[in-house]
C-alpha cells in the first residue's frame, strides 16, 4: 500500500495481443497567431500532434521568467486533421493585469492508450513556442 507495512506476496498475469505502444504523442509543431501581443488582444495557439493510437487530448502551459502563468487556460480543442494526426487550437485573451515579457508555451498531450508527453509521467517534447507581451 502507500503507507504502513507491505506483504511481499504478489500475483501476476499476462495480456496477449495487446499494444506495445508506451510512447506519448509526438508534438510536431507549435504556432502562435501573433508573436507580440498587448493587454486586450486575442491570439490563437495552434499545436499539431500525432500518435499511431490516436491523440486523446492536447493542452499547454505558459510561463514567463520561469514561473507558470496560465492566464488563458490550458485545454485545447481539436479543430482539424484526424485522430492520429490532428491540429489543436486555443484562443487566449490577454488580461489587463499581466506581466510583460517573453512567454514560453510548453505542450502536453495524451494518446488513446493513456501514454503522456510532457506530463508528470511519460516522455517529454523539447518543442516549445513563444510569444511576447508588451
Amino acid at each position: 500500500m502507500n503507507q504502513g507495512s507491505s506483504s511481499p506476496l504478489r500475483g501476476t498475469f499476462t495480456i496477449q495481443g495487446g499494444s506495445t505502444d508506451l510512447d506519448g504523442p509526438e508534438i510536431e509543431s507549435i504556432a502562435v497567431s501573433s508573436p507580440t501581443v498587448r493587454p486586450g488582444d486575442t491570439f490563437t495557439i495552434t499545436i499539431r500532434a500525432t500518435d499511431p493510437s490516436g491523440v486523446r487530448s492536447v493542452s499547454f502551459s505558459v510561463s514567463v521568467g520561469g514561473m507558470q502563468r496560465d492566464f488563458c487556460g490550458q485545454q485545447m480543442t481539436r479543430t482539424g486533421g484526424t485522430t492520429t494526426d490532428a491540429i489543436w487550437t486555443h484562443d487566449c485573451l490577454v488580461p489587463a493585469n499581466i506581466i510583460g515579457g517573453e512567454y514560453t508555451i510548453t505542450p502536453f498531450a495524451e494518446d488513446e492508450l493513456g501514454n503522456y508527453t510532457n506530463m508528470n509521467q511519460g516522455s517529454s517534447s523539447p518543442l516549445r513556442g513563444t510569444f511576447t507581451v508588451v
